[in-house]
């Protein structure tokens, strides 16, 4: 028996893949980022205890220890894809701030696993410092306090 590992593995060729070796009794293990999607990968078993599906995070934590001012957001800066990340990219251009974003639309997995990681279901997601702030609505609200102008204090400007 041969032990095969796939990424992935939810999409057509993939579970045509996992399909044909575990009929000719190879052991697949699946790592998937989509745990959500074992329903359908499991279905395409074609000899049952041949199949395994570990979830892999793949939300990585590094981003936010590199990046101090860092928004998840729809689109980019220059071109937002939703009115909300439009927002919050209006009032972190107006602190005069600089900041990194990451575009969810570019990639599902990376927006559920982030989803999962901060426990917060929308985005835009702010983080200064490692810490999540919150969305659009939240982002607002403290701007408008003066209390986002102190958190923004925090974060280093060489950075």
């Amino acid at each position: 028996m041969k032990k095969v590992l796939i990424f992935g593995g939810s999409g057509m060729v993939g579970r045509h893949l996992i399909r044909k070796l575990t009929k000719n009794n190879h052991l697949v293990t699946v790592v998937t980022r989509n745990l959500h999607q074992k329903g359908a990968i499991l279905k395409t078993q074609g000899n049952p205890g041949y199949i395994e599906i570990v979830e892999a995070n793949v939300f990585d934590e590094e981003q936010l220890n590199n990046f101090p001012l860092l928004l998840y957001m729809k689109g980019t800066p220059d071109f937002p894809q939703c009115g909300f990340s439009a927002k919050v990219c209006g009032i972190l251009k107006a602190s005069g701030k600089r900041f990194a974003f990451v575009n969810i639309l570019e990639d599902p997995e990376l927006r559920d696993g982030l989803k999962s990681y901060s426990n917060w279901p929308t985005f835009p997601q702010l983080y200064i410092n490692g810490e999540l702030v919150g969305g659009s609505d939240i982002v607002e609200q403290m701007y408008q306090a003066g209390e986002l102008e102190k958190l923004l204090s925090s974060v280093d400007p060489s950075d």
